[in-house]
């Protein structure tokens, strides 16, 4: 391998190499645990004082609250899993805290690219807009079932992993993603 990314250490293979699962997967691995520790950043409060313990300085999303209006916060100290959420715990965001989120949110894209990921039912097709180059794969968490290929600049489609299953074609800057598995799978695209 020729090396890894600054930021993330993503390992990237030399440009005379053919790219290697093991690696791929291990990047695929970190950029869902940096975008789930993200997600964790953001407490989101559905009902009233239900909610996981917060840290302090935590961004926090209140809704269908009794006496707090619906709204972004910021804990002031550290609070308990469903303790009872008020003025005195939760300072009211104004757009500083959200100019803020906002800036580490595009920190977040603009090192680790554009992640797309969703699922697909057995027989449907999901078309997914992308820039290329891309990386996309798809399988079955209750199988071995995977194709992962690579969408280089308009030439075409380099598998890496090709398993019948699974098509995947490119026109202009959509992906086009086919489940044949007779189950639902799940798809992500780096680009």
């Amino acid at each position: 391998m020729a090396g890894s990314t600054n930021n993330y250490h993503f390992i990237k293979p030399a440009d005379d190499e053919a790219a290697d699962n093991t690696p791929l997967n291990t990047n695929f691995d970190n950029i869902d645990a940096a975008l789930g520790a993200h997600d964790d950043a953001l407490a989101i409060v559905s009902d009233g004082n239900t909610h996981a313990a917060i840290a302090a300085g935590q961004f926090v999303y209140v809704r269908n609250h009794g006496t707090l209006a619906n709204g972004l916060y910021t804990a002031n100290s550290n609070i308990a899993a469903n303790a009872t959420l008020s003025s005195s715990n939760l300072t009211a965001d104004s757009s500083g805290g959200l100019n803020a989120l906002k800036a580490e949110m595009e920190n977040v894209t603009e090192n680790i690219g554009h992640v797309k990921k969703n699922s697909i039912a057995s027989g449907a097709s999901a078309s997914v807009s992308i820039t290329r180059p891309c990386l996309v794969s798809v399988g079955r968490s209750s199988s071995s079932t995977t194709t992962t290929a690579f969408i280089d600049g308009w030439s075409g489609i380099t598998y890496i992993s090709n398993n019948p299953y699974f098509t995947i074609s490119a026109s202009n800057e959509t992906l086009t993603i086919t489940n044949s598995t007779g189950g639902y799978a799940n798809y992500i695209v780096v680009y």
